[in-house]
């Protein structure tokens, strides 16, 4: 796992981000920090103890679209690929890839879609996010 990470600025300087409270934007670059290299975070607890702060600034965050919240705590950082990109030969893949569907839109964002809600031949159905640079199977 990487040891620097980035942050863009089309992410964190604009009013959406600005919006945030102070307490949800400083938990966004602590997420950022601390995510797995498919921007996946297991430890949200142990953040919110170490920061002082409260569920509200991560319900705050799901509400405004800059994470993913999974009922036992996992997050995914919806703009990871926008702020982050890994070489292959230092990418380590996240154990969370499993949850559900992931898929990156056209502009870089992370899109989760419920494995069970994606039809049959939906380019959807059973996708894995893709590491940073890398291209899905060719078609054919």
């Amino acid at each position: 796992m990487a040891i620097r990470r980035m942050f863009s600025r089309q992410t964190v300087q604009n009013d959406r981000f600005l919006a945030l409270s102070h307490g949800a934007q400083l938990l966004y670059f602590h997420l950022g920090m601390i995510a797995d290299d498919d921007g996946f975070v297991d430890s949200t607890r142990l953040i919110l103890a170490a920061t002082a702060l409260r569920d509200r600034e991560l319900e705050e965050l799901a509400d405004n679209g800059f994470i993913y919240r999974w009922e036992d705590g996992v997050v995914l950082i919806l703009d990871w690929l926008l702020n982050n990109r890994i070489r292959r030969d230092r990418h380590t893949p996240s154990l969370q890839l499993g949850r559900k569907c992931i898929m990156a839109d056209e502009i870089g964002r992370y899109v989760v879609i419920n494995a069970a809600d994606a039809a049959p031949g939906d380019a959807a159905a059973g996708q894995e996010a893709l590491p940073p640079g890398e291209e899905g199977p060719a078609p054919g």
